[in-house]
C-alpha cells in the first residue's frame, strides 16, 4: 500500500509546470522513511531519463513513418536524448552542476545537494537496469499515443496512428521541457487574454482563457498585476455573463469563440477594495478562507516541525501561545509555522546548535516574522 502510495503521488507531476509535481513522491518518502532528498532524488532521475529517452525514441520514429514534420521536433527529440544522457551519468551530471554554480554563482544549496544526489545515482546507472526502465517507458508512452489516435479516430478525425502518436508525445514533452504554467499570478497582463499575431511565423497565438477551454484558469495573487483589477474583470464582463468571447483579427476581422473554462480569482486583498458592484455580481461564488484556529495550528505547527527535524519543546510552545501571539490578537495563519520554523533552523545552522525549540529561538524567529513600525533614520 505504501509503494502504491508514493507511485500515485507522482501523478501530480501531470498537473504541474515541468512536471515537478513529481517532487511529492519524494516528500512523501522522506516524511514515513526520514530518507534524505539525495537518497530518493535518483529515482525520479532515473524514472525522468527512461521517459526522456523513450519519447525522444517515439518522436525519432513517428517523424520517420507519419511523414510529418512538426517545427522544432527535431531540437525537442535531441534535448531529449540529452536530458537522458545527462542525469544517468552520474560523473557528468556532478561536473554539470558545478559549472553551472561557478559560472552563475545561483542556488548554491541546491547544486551542492544535487552533487551529491548523483554519487547516489551510480546504483542505478547500469544498462540492465537504465534498458529495462527505457523498454517499460516505450511501451507505457506507446499506449497513450494509442488511447489518443483511437479518441481522435471516434472523432471521425482522419490521421494516421504515427502522425497521431508524434502529435500527442511531441506536445507532452515539450510541454515538460517549457514548464508551461499552471497558474497565472502577478505575470498577467491584458494582452494575453486576446489573439497574440505572430508576423514572422504568420501565426496567432490563441489567448490564455481559450487554452484553457473546459478547465479551471486560476488568476493568482490577483491586484499584484500591473494591471488594474477592475480592467482585468471590465474584459471578461461578457464571456463571463455569457459563455463566449470576441476575438480580433489584425485585418479587424472578429469572430466569437466558447469561454467554457471556470475562472479562479485568489487574493488576499478585500474585494470591496478591488472591484466595483458591477464586477463583484458577475463572481457568483466567494469564498473567505481563514486562518485555523488554535487547535488546527497546533496541529500544523507540530507536522511542520516533524517535517523539518525540529525537535518540539512545550515552554517554548507555551511562550509562543501565550506571549507572542496575544500581542496579534491571537491571529493564526497557515503560513506561520513553517515560517517560524525555517527561521529557528537557520538560527540554529547558524549558531551550530541542535534543532531543539526553546523560548529564545522562539523570540528570535517572531521578530523576523513583523516588521516593526518605526521612522527609519537614513
Amino acid at each position: 500500500a505504501q509503494n502504491i502510495r508514493h507511485f500515485l503521488g507522482g501523478f501530480a507531476m501531470s498537473v504541474t509546470p515541468g512536471r515537478v509535481g513529481e517532487l511529492i513522491r519524494m516528500r512523501w518518502i522522506k516524511r514515513e522513511t526520514g530518507w534524505s532528498f539525495e537518497r530518493t532524488a535518483p529515482l525520479v532521475l532515473v524514472d525522468r531519463a527512461s521517459d526522456l529517452a523513450a519519447m525522444a525514441l517515439i518522436l525519432a520514429v513517428g517523424l520517420l513513418f507519419s511523414g510529418a514534420m512538426i517545427r522544432f521536433a527535431i531540437p525537442v527529440t535531441l534535448l531529449a536524448f540529452a536530458g537522458a544522457v545527462l542525469v544517468t551519468r552520474p560523473a557528468l551530471l556532478s561536473v554539470s552542476a558545478g559549472l553551472f554554480y561557478r559560472s552563475t554563482g545561483l542556488f548554491p544549496r541546491l547544486m551542492a545537494r544535487v552533487r551529491r544526489a548523483a554519487r547516489s545515482l551510480k546504483a542505478f546507472s547500469r544498462a540492465d537496469i537504465l534498458t529495462l526502465a527505457t523498454v517499460l517507458g516505450l511501451i507505457g508512452w506507446l499506449a497513450e499515443g494509442y488511447a489518443f489516435w483511437l479518441l481522435l479516430t471516434w472523432m471521425d478525425v482522419d490521421i494516421s496512428f504515427w502522425l497521431a502518436v508524434l502529435i500527442f508525445v511531441f506536445s507532452t514533452l515539450a510541454g515538460g521541457l517549457t514548464g508551461a504554467p499552471g497558474g497565472i499570478g502577478g505575470e498577467l497582463s491584458l494582452d494575453m487574454l486576446d489573439l497574440v499575431y505572430n508576423p514572422t511565423a504568420r501565426t496567432y497565438q490563441a489567448p490564455l482563457q481559450l487554452k484553457s477551454t473546459g478547465g479551471i484558469f486560476i488568476v493568482d495573487d490577483l491586484g499584484r498585476q500591473k494591471e488594474p483589477p477592475q480592467a482585468l474583470i471590465n474584459r471578461w464582463i461578457v464571456p463571463l455573463e455569457e459563455s463566449k468571447d470576441i476575438l480580433a483579427l489584425q485585418s479587424g476581422e472578429k469572430f466569437e469563440v466558447p469561454f467554457d473554462t471556470l475562472v479562479i480569482f485568489s487574493t488576499n486583498f478585500h474585494p470591496n477594495k478591488i472591484f466595483d458592484q458591477a464586477a463583484l455580481r458577475r463572481i457568483f461564488f466567494k469564498i473567505k478562507i481563514d486562518g485555523p484556529d488554535q487547535e488546527n495550528f497546533l496541529k500544523i505547527f507540530a507536522m511542520v516541525a516533524r517535517a523539518k527535524k525540529m525537535e518540539l519543546d512545550e515552554a517554548a510552545l507555551v511562550h509562543l501561545l501565550k506571549v507572542k501571539y496575544p500581542t496579534i490578537d491571537n491571529i493564526y495563519a497557515n503560513y506561520q509555522p513553517g515560517f517560524l520554523i525555517d527561521q529557528m533552523r537557520a538560527i540554529c545552522d547558524f549558531e551550530g546548535i541542535p534543532y531543539k525549540m526553546s523560548p529564545s529561538l522562539i523570540d528570535r524567529a517572531w521578530a523576523n516574522m513583523f516588521v516593526k513600525e518605526e521612522d527609519i533614520v537614513n
